[in-house]
């Protein structure tokens, strides 16, 4: 487990070092805690969201759920710029490349994947939109 993330009871503040849902002291919801890296580490072995995986929830890589969700390329955008009489470049991330179409894609793989490491039968989602789609 890496030093960078811990899991921490909303309820008692119970510092635990392994994923859990809920805090066998005092039954209260355990968050993740990240420090913040100094430098985005990317591991050229995973595609997508995934080459960020150090910096993700701690999850084996036999449990991710991915259909290549964040492999969305940087647009220069050259006709724009002059438009609006900006002297500099203008880059647009095409989100719209991701499996349905939207930037929840990204987190929706990360949910379902540590959804299904820490044993979870069902995943419950109140939405009015493209959250829904993504983790559907």
């Amino acid at each position: 487990m890496s030093k960078e993330i811990l899991f921490k009871c909303s309820k008692c503040s119970t510092i635990y070092y392994e994923p859990r849902i809920l805090c066998p002291k005092c039954s209260g919801l355990v968050l993740t805690h990240y420090s913040r890296p100094k430098h985005l580490e990317i591991h050229g072995e995973y595609e997508g969201i995934w080459k960020l995986k150090k910096h993700l929830p701690p999850i084996p890589f036999n449990y991710v759920v991915s259909l290549d969700e964040g492999s969305t390329p940087l647009l220069k955008i050259e006709n724009f710029a002059s438009k609006i009489k900006y002297k500099g470049k203008i880059l647009v991330k095409d989100e719209t490349r991701n499996p349905t179409g939207s930037f929840r894609d990204r987190v929706a793989t990360v949910i379902v994947s540590h959804a299904l490491y820490v044993g979870a039968k069902k995943l419950i989602c109140a939405t009015d939109g493209n959250t829904g789609a993504s983790i559907a």
